[in-house]
């Protein structure tokens, strides 16, 4: 066996009622007020009141404009709220958008120059983080990203619409609060693509050329309680609920551990030109890297499969099968509904290309064979 890091930092608060704790782990922190990042949706269903329920008001501002696949101005104007605030530290309460946002706000609060010039996809031109990075919480409504136990932020360039990411271990949130009783809510769709997220953290883990056996772990169990409880959970079963976003949270980290693979480099490009749901991207892409990855991968899917009990003579089409079956059951689109332009394609394929969960993938990917799965899809 190979030698292996593994760190998860984030002290995790799992269960239902937990957020009730959520006043006294803001108290921990030394921070006089706070930035409360989410959106107006679930200010408006009262969830944001239920989280912060026995904080004083006067300890903290709402700043309640995330949006979907979070851009580099939303994290300008969140830091020049935060500023304008007094706010020195930040929780965030939703999904994986209201996560990103929070941790970018986070970073950036005290970073000289554009959020830009910290984006990991500048590579050796990335800037060096020069100012301290302001303490994140989190509170989980979505049981799909992870994000909460994760070092990313995943951000789009407005101007490019490269979907790009902050990767620092300072940006861990310091205290994830994972409760259920928030996610019973969730419309079916929504159920579906955070769920098809959580098992593309899972499965991508594994195949990523980062091997990690700890992430595996993470990953093979993460992946058997899906199968088992996403068809439920969309159907609004609560003991099913509780299930991914345990799952999501033990995918989370091992994604953080191996990255990730063609789902993300080619899924990012497409959720950051078509502004699609991050988690359908994802999903709709896994099939697609099973198929152009086959030669290379059949071992550790032969593996996947003894664990999660898939039979099948041929590992990768057994697996590819029981995806399929499991998407029929919860209502995911097999083909995306959006038509893709020539100079969007173009464009995609490109950031694709340089993306680095493209570069992780088992098989490496040409420009033509990009394009062809984009086209298919």
């Amino acid at each position: 066996m190979n030698g292996f890091q593994f760190v998860v930092p984030t002290e995790i608060r799992f269960g239902r009622g937990s957020v009730n704790g959520v006043a006294q782990g803001m108290d921990a922190w030394g921070v006089e007020r706070w930035m409360i990042v989410t959106d107006e949706t679930l200010v408006s269903l009262g969830i944001v009141e239920k989280v912060l329920a026995g904080v004083e008001a006067n300890r903290y501002t709402i700043y309640p404009k995330v949006r979907p696949n979070p851009e580099t101005g939303n994290i300008r104007d969140g830091v020049a709220a935060l500023k304008a605030a007094g706010c020195t530290g930040v929780l965030a309460i939703g999904g994986g958008s209201a996560m990103d946002t929070a941790k970018a706000i986070a970073y950036m609060a005290n970073q000289a120059g554009e959020i830009e010039e910290y984006l990991d996809g500048r590579g050796t031109k990335k800037r060096v983080l020069n100012g301290e990075i302001l303490p994140v919480l989190a509170v989980s409504t979505t049981a799909g990203t992870g994000s909460e136990v994760s070092l990313y932020a995943v951000i789009t360039n407005e101007k490019t619409r490269i979907k790009d990411s902050l990767s620092e271990g300072g940006i861990y949130p310091k205290v994830a609060w994972i409760d259920p009783d928030l996610m019973d809510g969730l419309p079916a769709h929504i159920t579906a693509f955070t769920g098809m997220d959580a098992l593309g953290h899972a499965l991508e883990a594994i195949l990523s050329t980062i091997e990690n056996p700890m992430a595996e772990v993470y990953a093979i169990e993460a992946m058997k309680r899906i199968f088992t409880n996403l068809p439920k959970a969309v159907q609004k079963d609560r003991e099913a609920r509780e299930e991914m976003a345990f799952s999501a949270m033990l995918a989370g980290a091992a994604m953080s551990h191996c990255g990730a693979a063609l789902p993300h480099g080619l899924g990012c490009p497409l959720s950051g030109h078509l502004d699609l749901p991050h988690g359908l991207t994802v999903g709709i892409l896994q099939i697609p890297m099973l198929r152009i990855s086959k030669p290379v991968i059949e071992e550790k899917v032969a593996r996947i499969n003894r664990e999660l009990k898939i039979e099948g003579t041929d590992p990768v089409e057994a697996l590819i099968e029981a995806i399929e079956k499991l998407e029929e059951t919860i209502g995911f689109p097999a083909k995306l509904e959006a038509t893709i332009e020539e100079a969007t394609l173009a464009a995609m394929v490109e950031d694709a290309m340089i993306h680095g969960c493209t570069g992780l993938n088992p098989k490496a990917l040409s420009k033509e064979e990009v394009t062809a799965i984009y086209r298919a899809l």
